[in-house]
């Protein structure tokens, strides 16, 4: 038997604490969803105070009277908002005086307890148990305002697991703040319910994202620049955290997208295969291709990875070098070689004054690769000459070939005096400058391919020494040259 100022001390402990816990966490107590439930409650609140007041006889059978009241304004509390109402903070409204939250009665029929002792707590424990019970039955009302709250969040927040919504920190915080005080039955079987549904909507709050990402994908501008400005439209981060959605999502999102990079790569593809394929040797056309590959090149090195990207760099590539074999072809046969009696192996002077060498035909195909054309000239009287010019006409210039004999008897043409107004001045700049693509690519391979002879060459690597001409001075030079053809 627990003794009169012991059980006093235990009860108001149990009140304190109650209090406590009630004031830190948050709890809807008696929350309804209309006005015949906040009446009903208020009156029942109002006659508990009376009785409470009351010292007669009868008071505790009048107040033990009223618990077919108490749960029925409990089946009326509104459950579909957070936090979940717990069973004190519930009874303790409703009570009022009449709220007990001491320990147990170990002997009901003791003298010590008197009838209202016994009264307060049995009304207690009834409440509690319809609480608890109220909250169980209609636990899937709580279930439904729960997925509600995640609808609203997982709009805005990192879309995480159902199991994850359901029980994180934002569920415990709103839905059971200070979860030791519900019931373990209906927190399980309210996460269980949770759990089970929240996959749909959270696939709905995933299907506006990726919806929207789609969209603003749609809304890109379709030209080489926008697709390498926007990386060829990888997928955004949608901040699903569930692997499996998204993974989903992100097969949508490439499903959606891939049709907008092959647009625009079918489209860019078809305007350089337009250009290569003029068929004007070294057109104009020919080098905005050629620019554009640039372009695209030099975008690669930082889009490598892109589909699209890697489509079109292929596909400069090829072209590239289907033109540049289809240009040197041309030039080969028109550059009259057999004039100067057969690909004799000519010499050029280098800028130190010795002797570098020259293959005619590697020349011709250097030059045609950046759109110039070289041609052989003989006549009855005065030496033979090479004539360089842009393909498409414009100033050109004449060098006169002399024959000289190298040691062990060899004939080769020696290039002499430049004729001509150009941007490169010097016979030893015009040559190794020629000699040098735009691109830098070494076309020797591709006149061999095609079965013409080849030989050494000077570059203008060859030239550096003691010259002023350098690589850039030639890329420019050569463009003036060709623009002024245009």
């Amino acid at each position: 038997m627990i003794p009169p100022f012991l059980c006093r001390f235990l009860v108001v402990t149990s009140l304190c604490v109650a209090a406590t816990a009630s004031s830190a966490f948050p709890d809807a107590g008696l929350r309804f969803s209309d006005d015949g439930g906040v009446n009903q409650a208020r009156s029942l609140q109002q006659r508990f105070q009376q009785l409470g007041a009351d010292r007669g006889g009868d008071v505790a059978a009048q107040a033990a009277r009223l618990s077919g009241e108490v749960a029925r304004v409990i089946g009326l509390l509104d459950l579909s908002r957070p936090a979940i109402p717990k069973a004190a903070n519930v009874c303790s409204e409703l009570l009022g005086p009449w709220y007990s939250a001491g320990p147990p009665l170990l002997d009901t029929n003791a003298t010590q307890v008197d009838a209202r002792t016994r009264a307060a707590r049995g009304l207690t424990i009834g409440c509690w148990n319809a609480v608890n019970a109220h909250l169980f039955a209609h636990k899937d009302v709580i279930v439904t305002g729960m997925l509600g709250w995640i609808a609203t969040w997982a709009a805005k927040e990192p879309i995480g697991t159902a199991r994850g919504w359901c029980t994180g920190y934002g569920a415990q915080d709103n839905w059971w703040p200070l979860r030791s005080f519900y019931p373990d039955d209906l927190i399980n079987a309210v996460i269980a319910g949770c759990t089970a549904r929240a996959d749909a909507v959270l696939a709905k709050a995933a299907e506006a994202r990726i919806q929207a990402a789609i969209a603003a994908a749609e809304r890109t501008d379709r030209t080489l620049e926008a697709m390498v400005a926007a990386k060829w439209l990888p997928v955004p981060d949608l901040r699903i955290g569930d692997p499996a959605l998204a993974r989903s999502m992100k097969e949508r999102y490439e499903a959606a997208v891939l049709p907008i990079r092959r647009q625009v790569t079918d489209e860019i593809v078809e305007k350089l295969e337009e250009a290569y394929g003029s068929k004007v040797v070294a057109d104009k056309l020919i080098r905005t291709a050629r620019q554009a590959c640039n372009e695209v090149w030099s975008k690669t090195l930082f889009s490598s990875q892109d589909d699209g990207m890697r489509a079109i760099d292929a596909s400069c590539k090829s072209m590239e070098a289907a033109f540049v074999k289809r240009a040197c072809k041309a030039a080969l046969d028109k550059a009259g070689i057999e004039t100067l009696g057969g690909p004799k192996l000519m010499a050029v002077p280098r800028a130190n004054g010795s002797l570098g060498p020259v293959d005619y035909n590697t020349l011709v195909c250097a030059a045609a690769i950046d759109g110039f054309a070289v041609t052989a000239n003989t006549s009855w009287f005065g030496s033979p000459s090479i004539t360089i010019g842009p393909a498409r006409g414009g100033g050109s210039a004449t060098m006169k070939l002399r024959k000289v004999t190298r040691e062990g008897g060899v004939e080769i043409w020696a290039i002499g005096d430049l004729d001509g107004k150009i941007p490169l001045t010097t016979t030893s700049d015009l040559v190794g400058c020629l000699a040098t693509t735009l691109d830098r690519n070494d076309p020797t391979p591709v006149v061999r391919g095609l079965g013409f002879a080849t030989g050494a060459i000077v570059t203008l690597a060859d030239l550096m020494s003691g010259s002023s001409l350098t690589t850039f001075a030639c890329r420019d030079a050569k463009l003036r040259w060709l623009e002024s053809a245009s």
